[in-house]
């Protein structure tokens, strides 16, 4: 007598069975999330990384982003210009998260100052690791470099983890994000409202226990308990600055500020939240640690004083509110770090203004 398939693969089947009721259920909650969820299918590109390969000019919620032949978000580099050329590196603040190419600091920076060429070297994340000073004394000598500008976020201040004795001490939770497997699944962001609903949530979630979305701590909201820590980011730029003065090359550090210290209203909005720091943070005591730790000779600028004016500093912080200078929340997750196009053009006319590493002038 002839048996079903269910009966000669009674596991196989209930499990392609359970497959299919899950899969059902991932789209009748992916068409809720649609209808209900409140989400611009534009904005879940908000956050999404381009390939260094992708080259080519692409749309985004809040502006293009540009990548050249070279992999760098920047117009096509031209190697022929035989003006002195300033490099810009950093994270996704430099990238232009929050802003789009041509409303970046560099984009300004670039208007304002014609005698130099300006070349965008950034990176989304990452920090100022051992592989990217290697990177920056590369691109030095590949575009024959005079100066450089970091602009330096706060969360940068990261252990040195693409050291192979320091893998084995990087949270687990870090490991998890940019394993293999999260990284392949996370690529449904680009196309799944309900993933990108979960992942913000969770990502908030993580925000408010006191990680950032690298999965280490929130090391630069504590600046006094993990004093250490800053010794050991301000001891890399030394390094890197002793590196690149051997090569004649100028050296120069914007430190930007979070929304919380440039905003009364903000400070209130995140710590409604339930998000905390040390007392000090807000008056830039990160700011003043890394101040103290870098070498003397190194021309470093607290961009913090673009929002806060000198003499004025409860007023100033009383006149900016909630999302004026920063994203806020424009692209669904807790974002303190990323000014908005407002926020580049006051960093940038506030270098403008004080000629950050001779730009203006080209004196340093």
């Amino acid at each position: 007598m002839a048996t079903s398939r269910f009966e000669r693969r009674p596991g196989l089947t209930l499990a392609a069975v359970a497959f299919f009721l899950l899969l059902l259920l991932a789209l009748l909650a992916e068409g809720v999330v649609r209808l209900v969820g409140g989400y611009d299918p534009f904005e879940m590109n908000f956050y999404a990384k381009h390939s260094e390969k992708s080259t080519g000019t692409y749309e985004t919620p809040y502006g293009l982003v540009r990548i050249n032949q070279h992999g760098f978000p920047d117009e096509e580099f031209d190697l022929a210009d035989p003006r002195p050329r300033v490099g810009y590196f950093g994270d996704s603040v430099t990238f232009g998260l929050g802003a789009g190419h041509g409303h970046r600091i560099s984009d300004h920076l670039r208007a304002a100052s014609p005698r130099f060429q300006h070349l965008t070297f950034a990176k989304v994340g990452g920090g100022l690791q051992v592989t990217e000073m290697a990177q920056a004394l590369e691109l030095t000598e590949r575009f024959e470099v005079n100066r450089y500008v970091y602009l330096m976020n706060l969360n940068d201040l990261l252990p040195s983890y693409m050291q192979p004795s320091a893998r084995e001490e990087t949270p687990l939770l870090r490991r998890f994000l940019y394993g293999r497997v999260f990284q392949f699944v996370d690529q449904l962001r680009m196309y799944s409202h309900l993933y990108n609903f979960v992942r913000t949530r969770v990502r908030n979630a993580i925000t408010q226990r006191g990680f950032s979305h690298q999965g280490f701590e929130a090391y630069e909201l504590w600046p006094a308990k993990y004093a250490g820590l800053i010794d050991e980011v301000t001891g890399r730029i030394n390094d890197l600055h002793g590196q690149l003065d051997a090569h004649g090359v100028t050296f120069c550090v914007a430190i930007l500020p979070y929304e919380m210290q440039i905003s009364r209203e903000a400070e209130q909005y995140y710590a409604g939240l339930g998000f905390r720091w040390e007392d000090d943070f807000v008056d830039r005591a990160t700011q003043r640690m890394i101040l103290e730790r870098l070498d003397a000779d190194i021309s470093v600028i607290d961009t913090y004083s673009a929002f806060v004016r000198e003499g004025s500093h409860a007023r100033s912080r009383d006149a900016n509110h909630l999302g004026e200078f920063f994203i806020g929340r424009a692209g669904g997750a807790v974002d303190w770090d990323h000014p908005n196009r407002a926020g580049h053009r006051a960093i940038a006319e506030f270098l403008i203004e004080r000629d950050f590493c001779g730009l203006r002038t080209g004196n340093i």
